[in-house]
């Protein structure tokens, strides 16, 4: 039987305060998330580790680091992005971060997981895109009050946390770097 590597995601609650914060991270935003995007081009090789992990039964190291600090400098970037985190990510992932992604690397795979991932993998990519649709819709709701309020809407950060588990749970069982089903050993964030 193979051991299912575990995703965690942690939250470290940061208030982000301020009309002017708002307006700043709009444009400070903007490098970092053509960066990722440009990093993102590594993970696109997910589709071809689905094979591999059917023929070894599991996913390459040279491989899996890579890809796994991605998975991670992404989610900072969409924290901050988001408002939910007043830190900025840098331009590589960090070990620590307030919204931070652990995916424990497993000695071995599922190789029926891997050959699913390769028949589905259209599918879980819509629904990725549409969690990055919904993302960037709380965004602006998140933008629009902490411009209006001075401050974050608890209400909408309940919501982008949510769907940032979710939503990291399911490119991490997609790319390959978990067999974790993304619902499996959900637990609320603060």
């Amino acid at each position: 039987m193979t051991k299912i590597p575990a995703v965690d995601i942690t939250y470290e609650r940061q208030h982000v305060r301020g009309r002017a914060v708002a307006i700043v991270r709009a444009f400070v935003i903007i490098p970092l998330l053509l960066w990722a995007v440009v990093w993102s081009i590594w993970a696109l090789w997910s589709i071809i580790i689905a094979f591999v992990i059917v023929i070894k039964g599991r996913n390459p190291d040279w491989f899996w680091e890579p890809v796994s600090r991605w998975h991670r400098y992404f989610l900072h970037v969409a924290g901050y992005a988001s408002l939910l985190v007043d830190e900025h990510p840098g331009w590589k992932s960090q070990t620590h971060y307030p919204l931070d992604v652990r995916v424990t690397h497993a000695p071995a795979q599922s190789r029926w997981l891997a050959g699913g991932r390769i028949l589905l993998n259209g599918p879980v990519a819509a629904v990725i895109a549409l969690l990055l649709l919904v993302d960037v819709a709380l965004g602006i709701l998140q933008f629009t009050a902490v411009a209006l309020m001075g401050r974050q809407s608890e209400r909408i950060m309940g919501w982008q946390l949510a769907v940032l588990t979710f939503e990291y749970r399911l490119i991490a069982f997609g790319i390959g770097l978990s067999d974790a089903m993304p619902f499996s050993g959900a637990r609320r964030l603060p």
